[in-house]
């Protein structure tokens, strides 16, 4: 129910130049490298491009903020593929790089959101508020939350 009203705010990340998007994409472009390669197949929406190339920028080698930025493309990549649990895992990955990315915390609610995990999507939507509290859509993203975490609640009340 609450899913389809979910406000998709998928964060691509590459590196420098900000540019926003007709929707609440926000997205930095880098003219090159595997992060801004992978972030332009996936702003095309060549998902399976967009994961080969930014697994490439997930090498240890790299960078802490490049990992995270390619891990946060790639949890963007599997949410637009559906599969749910590993945009969470990359997500988490990208959190791990680097612990104020408040973009892969509203990715990863997202991606919880739509696994019916209302509770989860609540703690990442409010982390991300913490780290950006001036963005309206984190806050958009949070009351749809807030409104499927207490329509589950009551329906687990009346189960019982």
């Amino acid at each position: 129910m609450f899913k389809t009203a979910i406000k998709a705010m998928l964060v691509l990340y590459a590196a420098t130049a900000f540019v926003t998007a007709a929707s609440a994409d926000t997205i930095y472009v880098n003219t090159s490298g595997p992060v801004a390669k992978g972030a332009a197949a996936l702003k095309a929406g060549n998902l399976d491009e967009a994961i080969r190339l930014s697994l490439k920028a997930t090498k240890k080698s790299q960078p802490a903020k490049r990992r995270a930025i390619a891990h946060n493309n790639l949890c963007i990549a599997y949410y637009l593929k559906r599969d749910y649990d590993e945009a969470v895992g990359h997500c988490g990955a990208s959190i791990r790089a680097k612990r104020n990315f408040w973009q892969a915390y509203v990715n990863r609610g997202n991606a919880y959101l739509e696994m019916g995990d209302a509770d989860r999507a609540v703690g990442d939507y409010e982390r991300a508020r913490k780290i950006n509290p001036k963005l309206d859509v984190i806050d958009e993203n949070l009351e749809l939350a807030q409104a499927q975490q207490a329509f589950q609640q009551a329906r687990l009340a009346t189960a019982q």
